[in-house]
Parts: C-alpha cells; sequence; structure tokens
C-alpha cells in the first residue's frame, strides 16, 4: 500500500520543517515538498506534527515469576496509542536451551500471533556457562545483537560472577555483540536483604532500602571488565548514581 502525507511540519531528532512524505509498504520513499506521486492514501497533515515512532528498548512481556505472569504483546495497542511502533523485549534463556532456540520459540508462541508493533528481543543469559558464551558468537547470524547478565540475585541459577561476565564480554566483542549488565552487588544485597527480613521488615520500601546508592558501585566494576574485555557494555540495572554507559 503507498501513503502520501501531505503539508505536515516533520519533526526529527535534529530539525523541524514543512514537507510531504511518501510511503511504499512500510518504507519511506521520499520526502520533500509538494510531492505529486500518485497514492492509494492520502492524508492531509496541515497543522498536525509527523513524528518517528518511537522506540522502547526495555520491555518486560509475558514474564513469569513464582506461578505469577504478566500481559504479554496483546498490550502493545497501548504503546501504538502512545506513539511507540517498536518495543524491544527481554526473552530469558529456558532451561537446557540455548539463546537463540528460546528466542525463537518465545516469538512463534507469545509474540507473532497478537503482536500489534513491531518487534525485536535481547536474549537474557540464565546459564551463565562456556557452552552459552560460545554460542553469542553466531548470534547476530540470527538477528540477535543484545545480550544481558545479571550481577545481582546471588544464589539463583542466573547470577553471573567476574568470570562469567568476562568471559561473555570477550566473545561479545569479536562476534560485535553488545553486553547488557545489571549491576548491583549481589553479595551486599543478600546482606541487607536478610538484615531487613530478620526484622520483619518486608513491605516494597525495604526493597530500595536493601539496594543502597552507590557512588562507585557495580557499575564501575562493569565498567573495568568492559574495559579488560575491550566491549561494548550497557548498564541497564543498577544501584549506582550513574544509570547508563557505554564503554
Amino acid at each position: 500500500m503507498s501513503v502520501l502525507i501531505k503539508n505536515g511540519t516533520i519533526i526529527t531528532a535534529v530539525d523541524e520543517y514543512k514537507a510531504d512524505i511518501y510511503i511504499e509498504g512500510e518504507r519511506i520513499s521520499a520526502i520533500g515538498e509538494n510531492l505529486s506521486m500518485k497514492a492509494e492514501k492520502v492524508i492531509d497533515a496541515a497543522g498536525k506534527f509527523v513524528l518517528p515512532g518511537g522506540v522502547d528498548q526495555h520491555v518486560h512481556y509475558s514474564f513469569d515469576y513464582k506461578g505469577e505472569k504478566v500481559r504479554g504483546f496483546e498490550t502493545t495497542n497501548a504503546a501504538i496509542a502512545g506513539g511507540t511502533t517498536t518495543v524491544i523485549e527481554f526473552v530469558n534463556q529456558e532451561p537446557g536451551k540455548g539463546i537463540a532456540e528460546t528466542i525463537e520459540e518465545y516469538d512463534r508462541i507469545e509474540a507473532a500471533p497478537q503482536a500489534m508493533a513491531d518487534y525485536s528481543f535481547h536474549g537474557v543469559i540464565c546459564d551463565p556457562s562456556d557452552k552459552v558464551f560460545e554460542e553469542i558468537k553466531s548470534l547476530p547470524d540470527k538477528g540477535i545483537s543484545t545480550v544481558k547478565l545479571f550481577m545481582a540475585y546471588k544464589g539463583l541459577p542466573f547470577h553471573s560472577n567476574d568470570e562469567s561476565i568476562f568471559k561473555a564480554l570477550k566473545a561479545s566483542k569479536d562476534a560485535g555483540v553488545t553486553v547488557m549488565v545489571h549491576a548491583e552487588n549481589a553479595d551486599v544485597i543478600d546482606v541487607l536483604q536478610n538484615e531487613c527480613l530478620g526484622k520483619g521488615q518486608t513491605e516494597p520500601y525495604y526493597h530500595a532500602v536493601s539496594r543502597p546508592v552507590s557512588r562507585s558501585g557495580s557499575h564501575a566494576k562493569g565498567h573495568s571488565l568492559g574495559e579488560f574485555g575491550r566491549s561494548a557494555n550497557l548498564y541497564c540495572s543498577c544501584n549506582g548514581e550513574k544509570g547508563y554507559g557505554i564503554n
């Protein structure tokens, strides 16, 4: 289907100007003044702003935890209504399966049948083993360019120590994969959580108490590991003052 949007004010990351937009299929093929192509649908956007769709790169749909499951891709119509046209979902690696296999199955069952927005996936490493780190090298060929590891959650299978994170960073550097790190100090949190539990402090407020802000916390350690591995890493959840960083 072809669409011609006329007389709108186009907003980009760097510019604001009046022009027409011609779309063929799902691709913008021309932008300019007074475009005269024939289109199956013509939209008069006079007096309106025309903006690119937003990208929400951190979503958790269909997330299972202790028998509870959040709503899934059937809710992406809400994103569309708010101007977000692409979402990037975190997919937790299933026990006994690789990252790509888990994502392919998740897409087939949870996303493809009901998604109303464009979407992509981050692979979440829940089995930080040499076999999984070896798989990282083949992920870009399957359209997967990011993986995530957890420095937090001591005692759970997907907790990654420094050795695991460093191995993942090294494998990712050669493959061109970005490593996302949930950067919290698992040992400190474990001590503080047990202190709160011992005092009967189980209300939501104490979740924050057990995760104090650090001026040089786990994101600094993650940054150092990234420097050693000379790789790209993104801190997507941390208990330091600086939430995001690229090395």
